[in-house]
């Protein structure tokens, strides 16, 4: 609600805490220099249309995943329709889906340019 109620607000906290994951990044990858991956999970980015997500989203997981880093893991298990075509943009190869979406939409959407895992539904403890 925000997004349209306060959006400069919105904007000085994504920034905030855009800027906060790129430097606690920078300080693992300092310790441990080994690490040649990152991991990132937002589902909300799937729960807000294309004007907002092009907005609001974007450019903040574009600042993040422009980490020099080979894998660049994305969870998202969230609906994805809207914010999956832009994953390759931002720079997203590893992206965990959810099982709402088919292995092909997903393909689709992402133009079969990302690897992509998950799509299991939990186990249903015999009561499906």
């Amino acid at each position: 609600m925000a997004l349209k109620t306060d959006p400069e607000r919105m904007h000085r906290m994504l920034t905030i805490i855009s800027e906060f994951l790129v430097d606690w990044i920078a300080v693992q990858r300092e310790h441990f220099p080994s690490i040649d991956g990152m991991l990132l999970l937002d589902d909300i980015v799937g729960f807000i249309g294309k004007e907002d997500f092009l907005e609001f989203g974007l450019p903040y997981l574009k600042q993040i995943f422009d980490t020099d880093v080979t894998v660049k893991f994305f969870h998202n298990d969230s609906p994805i329709q809207v914010s999956s075509p832009y994953y390759p943009e931002i720079g997203i190869n590893l992206l965990n889906f959810g099982i709402q979406h088919t292995l092909n939409e997903v393909k689709g959407w992402t133009k079969n340019k990302i690897t992509l895992l998950g799509n299991i539904p939990p186990r249903c403890a015999g009561r499906c």
